[in-house]
């Protein structure tokens, strides 16, 4: 039997190791920060909808069991009235900026606590 040979693999690292400056920075940071802030308004947008869908469903809607109304006076209760084909949603446009901020807070903890050794990990990290 033959042997089939395999052509040798090279390594790719996705990290950037230089180091940004001036203008690429501040555009690199500002792609993050527009790209997260959009992210969680779509994501926050359809939440709204899986509540209103999933509330329905006999098995499902035991996790969905809670009254999601804001202040009778604001009149934003009527997303709950509306077809679900119509797939609506409202979030405030403050929360853009909210998770636009988040994203350098979620990074830097996600670079601090990535080389650390968890007590609890049953796979090695070396």
């Amino acid at each position: 039997m033959a042997k089939v040979r395999r052509k040798p693999t090279t390594r790719i690292t996705v990290r950037h190791k230089g180091t940004r400056e001036g203008a690429a920075q501040f555009g690199y940071g500002l792609f993050r920060f527009v790209l997260y802030g959009f992210a969680g308004i779509a994501l926050e947008v359809f939440f709204y909808n899986l509540v209103r869908n999933l509330a329905g469903v006999p098995v499902l809607g035991l996790l969905f069991r809670f009254i999601w109304r804001v202040d009778p006076r604001l009149e934003l209760n009527h997303i709950w009235d509306v077809p679900a084909v119509s797939l609506y949603g409202q979030c405030s446009l403050w929360m853009f900026l909210v998770y636009g901020v988040a994203c350098f807070a979620v990074e830097f903890e996600y670079r601090n606590l990535s080389d650390v050794r968890w007590p609890c990990a049953r796979w090695s990290t070396a």
